[in-house]
């Protein structure tokens, strides 16, 4: 079978891209080898939408940390997924390198583009918060952070690309895979040979075994 382009890991990356390339009408297979899409890092994470101002300045996660924050309203109304919008805060207390290290990521998030963020005192802190720890002085509030279930998210691209005429392959891994100018050759676990134009790697902690 040939296809134009081979995704390989089911995650919220994986599947995203698996849903898109199969809306934009490219022939395009998942291959994931759980017995379902989100069992690794995508069902595990803690389901926050960061802003994007703890990521070092001018580094690529920096920049698609906030776009990607700005995508998932527009994204949860098309999935139909619940997306939170309720902002967060990092909170620091009188101890003076707790303060800095609150203004340092303000700073960091300006630099950054994050949307929204600023340093509120304890009256503001306690609007928001009422039950707040009497220690606490400061907190960096980021507007555009939000929560929602990652795991969720991810199914609903998985099922939108197979709606979509993309195909997906549970519990399949790629063995093998050669190259011979023009395209790829894929040998997967069940014995099957699959030829693309293009491989994307998006099998999170086991992205170095795909690559080799």
């Amino acid at each position: 079978m040939k296809y134009s382009c081979v995704i390989v890991g089911g995650g919220i990356v994986g599947t995203s891209l698996f849903s898109y390339l199969a809306r934009k009408g490219v022939s395009t297979l998942l291959v994931e080898k759980g017995e379902d899409v989100a069992l690794g890092a995508t069902k595990a994470n803690s389901g926050i939408v960061h802003a994007g101002y703890d990521c070092g300045v001018n580094t690529l996660k920096a920049k698609l940390n906030v776009e990607g924050n700005l995508m998932y309203p527009k994204e949860a109304k098309r999935l139909g997924e619940k997306l939170v919008k309720c902002g967060s805060l990092v909170v620091a207390n009188g101890d003076k390198s707790s303060e800095e290290g609150i203004f340092e990521l303000y700073n960091r998030g300006l630099t950054n583009g994050v949307k929204g963020v600023k340093i509120l005192k304890r009256p503001a802190i306690k609007k928001l918060v009422p039950s707040i720890a009497d220690d606490i002085e400061y907190a960096l509030y980021a507007k555009t952070a939000a929560i929602i279930s990652p795991y969720s998210f991810c199914i609903a691209y998985a099922e939108e690309g197979v709606v979509n005429g993309g195909k997906l392959m549970l519990n399949t891994e790629i063995k093998k895979a050669t190259f011979d100018g023009k395209e790829y050759t894929l040998t997967l676990s069940g014995g099957e040979e699959v030829k693309c134009d293009f491989v994307i790697n998006c099998a999170g902690a086991g992205v170095n075994e795909v690559s080799k």
